[in-house]
């Protein structure tokens, strides 16, 4: 079992979630005003059973992960090892390498770290691409929050659209099967 998978096994996502924003029941999910933007009626969804997080305002959504990340302005990786401490799941020293030729060279948790690393700067570029039209639906909400592009080429802040099709092409082309799409939470099997 891969770190990522241990901690998710070992934390119960409800009571993580719980540390930061107020939940309420909703049949077997729970619903809260998101923490992302500001709305009086509660459009953020976490599911326990599939631990994952959506909000239907804003379209973020995610893991515990990327949940831990975004709210602490911090990144995946540094989520787990927060999130590793609490479940007592020990996590292997890793040292940063951006060269994805080396992926197959790393045991397999480099490898899922490096395929997270990758997939944060594909989601950076694409926050970049869109970042240049100034009427986009994305820049005006860069804006509202306050986001600069030196607030976000600092802290690499990313976009991730609403579907697992981006992320799967930009895959094929630079030759990331989808395991490992699968195996960082990257992406779902439909059901």
């Amino acid at each position: 079992m891969l770190p990522w998978e241990e901690v998710k096994s070992k934390i119960d996502i409800i009571e993580i979630l719980g540390n930061y924003i107020t939940l309420k029941s909703k049949g077997s999910n729970y619903s809260a005003n998101c923490p992302f933007h500001q709305e009086t009626t509660p459009s953020f969804i976490v599911s326990p059973s599939k631990q994952i997080w959506h909000c239907f305002g804003c379209g973020m959504g995610g893991d515990v992960f990327g949940f831990v990340a975004e709210i602490e302005n911090t990144d995946k990786i540094t989520a787990l090892k927060e999130l590793a401490l609490k479940a007592n799941v020990e996590i292997p020293e890793y040292k940063k390498n951006n060269n994805l030729e080396s992926v197959a060279e790393t045991s397999e948790f480099e490898q899922g770290l490096k395929v997270l690393e990758w997939s944060s700067q594909i989601y950076h570029q694409i926050l970049l691409k869109y970042l240049q039209n100034p009427d986009h639906e994305i820049t005006k909400y860069c804006h509202s929050r306050g986001l600069t592009i030196e607030i976000i080429k600092k802290f690499k802040l990313g976009y991730a659209p609403n579907n697992n099709q981006t992320l799967i092409k930009f895959a094929e082309k630079y030759n990331i099967s989808n395991d490992w799409l699968l195996k960082t939470s990257l992406a779902k099997k439909r059901e």
